[in-house]
């Protein structure tokens, strides 16, 4: 059990308080006892709502929705970033370019190659798992929902990648 404090610790742990400019905390940093001691302090003394946290919680709870709301936008421009790269796939042509011979080369193709077509169905996925993980932290159940949908976009993603695969596989006339 520590030591208690003496009268003029106490008249100077009074005083802080009083002036209300400094948090439990800062009074117990500063007169080297427990946050415990200072409120029982302010307790004891008639000053009880010294440390009233209730502005706290409001601003507690008005930075959680400030942060869902984020959330919710960023989840939203994942989706469309991912919307955008399978739009990509989707083109019926492409743009391309090379250096050759030191010159910049452009055409138009019909297929992207596997590479590319890989590279927009990672990019793709990795929005959305993204997004779908953001949209899990505001649902307050939903998990086995996360799961599912986590799945049946995997097998879209598969679906993609092997229907593309197959098409550069083919022979052209």
């Amino acid at each position: 059990m520590p030591p208690p404090i003496n009268d003029d610790k106490r008249a100077a742990i009074l005083a802080d308080i009083d002036s209300g400019t400094k948090s439990r905390n800062a009074i117990s940093r500063e007169h080297g006892v427990s946050p415990s001691t200072v409120a029982k302090v302010a307790q004891e003394n008639g000053n009880e709502d010294a440390f009233d946290r209730t502005q706290t919680a409001h601003a507690t709870r008005a930075r959680v929705a400030d942060n869902a709301a984020r959330r919710a936008e960023i989840v939203s421009r994942l989706y469309e970033h991912a919307s955008h790269q399978l739009d990509r796939l989707d083109r019926t042509e492409h743009e391309r370019s090379e250096v050759s011979a030191g010159k910049l080369v452009q055409w138009t193709a019909d297929d992207l190659p596997p590479q590319d077509v890989r590279a927009l169905i990672q990019a793709a996925g990795h929005a959305t798992q993204h997004a779908v993980k953001l949209e899990s932290v505001d649902a307050s159940t939903g998990s086995d929902d996360a799961a599912s949908m986590l799945s049946r976009l995997a097998e879209g993603i598969r679906q993609t990648w092997q229907n593309g695969a197959d098409s550069q596989n083919e022979p052209s006339d």
